[in-house]
């Protein structure tokens, strides 16, 4: 069974959490979850994946482009 793509309000909720500077986040139901990271390395790799997920869905794109400038200043 595929995993369920994540809700912006999970997102956010991950999000409010590593700015808080906490490990554990509780997702309202349902199910109702509490979940307790190792770290907030893997929060913001969670939070990464889980936005580019919900992006994708939402049909935005994510790309980046570098700019760079020829010749000298």
């Amino acid at each position: 069974m595929p995993a369920t793509p994540p809700t912006q309000e999970q997102l956010d909720a991950l999000q409010a959490a590593i700015y808080s500077g906490v490990l554990k986040v509780v997702y309202e139901g349902p199910p109702r979850r509490e979940i307790t990271y190792q770290d907030v390395d893997q929060m913001q790799a969670i939070l990464n994946a889980g936005q580019a997920v919900v992006d994708a869905a939402a049909g935005v794109s994510t790309t980046r482009f570098a700019a760079t400038r020829k010749g000298t200043w």
